[in-house]
């Protein structure tokens, strides 16, 4: 049975989303800058003890975004989570000597590794330039850093922690949606929740966080850890903002994990039972809220209806003939490689298509090519710089881990929230950016708090 615990720590990440609140109706720019300032205050104190940077790094990006599209904030206090990464970095090159890391881990250094090199080897063929292969590999790899430290760090205590970070989060979260859409001029794409409202807010950043809850509540119900008070407390809002937010692609992924988290459920006639009023709940949940969709906006109407959603899924982005999500890989080879089979396989090189606010970061090929967007999605980005060798490199960490975990005879809630986040990473390497930038913090650290490791993860 799952009970709600309140810690004294808890009151500051409370009055962290209190100020943050506050800030829609008194947007002062000293509400921001004290909360940057606790955050280099924290960072003094904790740079020694690597879980608590990981935790520091969690909290941080929970936080900033909202600041920074609110413009109380400039966008480079994002390099915040450099600095943390950088030294959790050097505390992962002293742990080397004493070769602790696991098979997953490994896989991970060795693929980042692997990447960093065809990164630079293509890079040899055409005009490389220092400062931009390392921007790329700033870009491509932190995330991957993040992941093995989340693995190997982290430990019961402060999972736990980081639990009651998330789900206080996730109320706030809810509040400051019914706060935008109700009371502020903001609907759709800027619909971002504690992530502020810049466009794509929604798509990538709150993404992630109701993709957690929905797999957390689905898993921790059908096995038993949760009521089903504690599932609709969850269930309810993730529908409702995702309507609001007109987060498409949640419906799409619900559909899929609950076949998933089933498939790898403990079965017994209590858990049929709960896979039948689960799958009620979904139905009436996406019956309840498609009014509401089609209401925001019209492009809603028929979108369950399969055809449909291959249409959009294939077609252009925005129909402007820029790039689409599924034609991806043979819209760069043709459009771009113009089928050169050298850059076919190696791509253009590691910074060679970067982006950047800093102009002497901006790649000829970004300035050129902006307007196609396809550095709006992971996959056709890593297909430019690193080609097909690339494209398969930076996604194999996640399918091994997948593979693995899957390949396991026992799986407990904790494993099976593992794999069913991981079973959405070949869709999100599609669908958005979140695999290179800041919320991919978040996303890795959820993967690798649910790996089988010591009973590492309460529920």
């Amino acid at each position: 049975m799952y009970k709600i615990k309140f810690y004294k720590s808890d009151i500051v990440i409370i009055v962290s989303f209190l100020l943050m609140i506050l800030t829609y109706f008194y947007p002062l720019a000293q509400i921001g800058w004290f909360m940057f300032g606790f955050f280099l205050i924290a960072l003094v104190f904790s740079w020694k003890a690597p879980k608590e940077l990981i935790y520091l790094q969690l909290f941080f990006v929970l936080q900033f975004q909202h600041y920074v599209s609110s413009q109380i904030l400039p966008n480079t206090v994002s390099y915040f989570t450099d600095v943390v990464t950088l030294i959790i970095f050097l505390h992962l090159v002293r742990e080397v000597p004493k070769n602790r890391f696991n098979k997953l881990e490994k896989v991970i250094i060795f693929s980042s590794i692997l990447f960093i090199f065809l990164g630079f080897m293509s890079n040899y063929y055409y005009n490389f330039d220092i400062l931009k292969y390392a921007w790329a590999v700033r870009n491509n790899i932190r995330i991957f850093i993040f992941f093995v430290a989340s693995s190997y760090f982290i430990d019961f205590s402060m999972v736990n922690k980081a639990n009651r970070l998330l789900r206080i989060a996730f109320t706030f979260n809810t509040i400051m949606v019914l706060i935008q859409f109700f009371t502020l001029p903001f609907a759709a794409d800027f619909i971002g929740g504690i992530f502020g409202h810049s466009v794509g807010a929604a798509n990538t950043y709150i993404h992630i966080l109701l993709l957690y809850f929905l797999c957390y509540s689905l898993v921790n119900y059908l096995n038993r850890q949760i009521s089903v008070i504690t599932l609709l407390y969850y269930l309810i809002p993730i529908f409702l903002i995702s309507a609001v937010a007109e987060l498409k692609i949640l419906y799409v992924e619900a559909v899929i994990l609950f076949i998933i988290i089933n498939l790898f459920s403990k079965k017994s006639i209590q858990s049929v039972f709960k896979f039948l009023l689960t799958g009620i709940m979904l139905l009436v949940g996406t019956i309840v809220t498609l009014p509401i969709l089609v209401q925001i906006s019209p492009f809603f109407k028929d979108f369950f209806n399969i055809e449909n959603i291959l249409k959009i899924a294939g077609g252009s982005y925005t129909g402007q003939d820029d790039i689409s999500r599924l034609k991806a890989i043979s819209y760069v080879q043709t459009r771009f490689f113009h089928n050169d089979v050298i850059k076919n396989w190696i791509g253009i090189g590691l910074g060679n298509a970067e982006q950047s606010q800093f102009s002497f970061l901006k790649s000829p090929f970004f300035l050129q090519y902006e307007r196609t967007r396809y550095n709006w999605f992971t996959l056709p980005f890593v297909m430019v710089e690193t080609g097909l060798i690339g494209v398969v490199i930076f996604i194999y960490p996640y399918i091994y881990a997948l593979i693995e975990l899957i390949l396991k005879v026992k799986k407990e809630p904790s494993t099976i929230i593992a794999i069913a986040l991981l079973s959405t990473v070949p869709l999100l390497y599609i669908y958005n950016l979140t695999l290179r930038t800041e919320i991919g913090y978040l996303f890795v650290y959820l993967i690798a708090s649910h790996l089988p490791k010591s009973s590492k993860v309460s529920n």
